[in-house]
């Protein structure tokens, strides 16, 4: 747990990601169940987009991770898809790539229709989120093309 003494000690950076994850972490579990999914997500492109900075910090990665994970243990409505989405966030706010990927488990979980999961991803590699329990990437089996026009002439 995080207490005021410790996160006083935390250096600036770590301060400002920690109150920067709390925050999105409290609009990202409020507009995911409020609004459709892809303007929630849209919101989220354009608040990573305002101000939006190169880190002279290698390890940023690691700090987002850490400094998300311990708000989601903290904050009420936390789960893997606030913890994906306001990491997401964060990583493009600071010039660095994450795909946004959903699974769906083989093993149904007791009491549920089935099992879902929300992790990032850079290149095939996890950056957060990937769990023990081995989910089935959603993929679309083929690009999205729109169907003919039913009043078309061809």
């Amino acid at each position: 747990m995080l207490s005021f003494a410790k996160f006083c000690r935390q250096p600036s950076l770590e301060r400002r990601l920690l109150i920067s994850a709390a925050v999105l972490h409290l609009l990202v579990a409020i507009g995911v169940r409020v609004l459709p999914f892809a303007r929630a997500r849209h919101a989220l492109d354009r608040l990573a987009a305002f101000g939006s900075q190169a880190p002279r910090v290698d390890d940023i990665e690691a700090r987002v991770v850490r400094a998300v994970r311990t708000m989601a243990s903290l904050l009420p409505g936390a789960n893997c898809l606030t913890e994906a989405l306001v990491a997401r966030c964060l990583l493009v706010h600071f010039q660095r790539e994450a795909t946004l990927c959903f699974g769906v488990s083989r093993i149904r979980p007791a009491g549920r229709p089935f099992g879902a999961h929300a992790w990032l991803e850079r290149g095939g590699e996890g950056v957060m989120g990937v769990g023990a329990v081995a989910y089935d990437p959603l993929r679309h089996p083929r690009p999205y093309l729109p169907s003919p026009s039913p009043f078309s002439l061809n």
